[in-house]
């Protein structure tokens, strides 16, 4: 297909006022750009399905290595902040993934709950100000998924906060200029 989109074309020479030839005639091969917008288009969504596909096994080795520390007891405290409600093992298999970040004009909030209970998502400026209150609900043990359409939001940082019975996981998310 790409070798239909070269063509060759004859550029005519030019003549002074006597007649001589000034430049004579020449052969060029030419492209037709616009032929290449669906080649381009095609690999785009190529691209986009395979960054989906990686963006996913990423959030599942997360979700697996987050399981891991808690299985073997280990006390990184990174993904839940203060509270009564969790103990040192369900702090570090309740987690929150921002997917894609930084954030473009939609993105995925995925987040684990290791123990059943009331939860709270809700985004924040970077001065901690609350701008909205995403989802809340009971949930049971699982992995779940919130969309967050961010078209409204200036770019800059925001903090984005799960909240699960009396604990908290807080990620940072940084929306970019489309």
């Amino acid at each position: 297909m790409v070798p239909d989109l070269v063509r060759e074309a004859t550029y005519l020479g030019r003549s002074d006022s006597l007649g001589s030839p000034v430049i004579s005639d020449e052969t060029v091969k030419t492209v037709n750009y616009i032929g290449f917008i669906p080649l381009l288009v095609a690999a785009m969504q190529e691209q986009q399905t395979t960054i989906s596909t990686l963006q996913d096994q990423l959030a599942a080795m997360q979700q697996d290595l987050a399981s891991c520390y808690a299985a073997h007891g280990s006390t990184d405290q990174r993904t839940m902040g203060p509270g009564a409600g969790a103990g040192a093992g369900d702090a570090l298999r309740t987690d929150l993934y921002i997917i894609p970040n930084p954030v473009a004009d939609l993105t995925q909030l995925r987040y684990t709950v290791a123990t059943p209970g009331r939860t709270r998502l809700e985004v924040s400026d970077a001065s901690g100000k609350r701008l909205e209150v995403l989802e809340e609900a009971v949930r049971e043990v699982g992995s779940y998924s919130h969309a967050w359409n961010t078209t409204d939001l200036a770019p800059g940082t925001y903090h984005c906060t799960l909240y699960l019975n009396d604990s908290f996981v807080v990620k940072k998310a940084v929306k970019v200029a489309r």
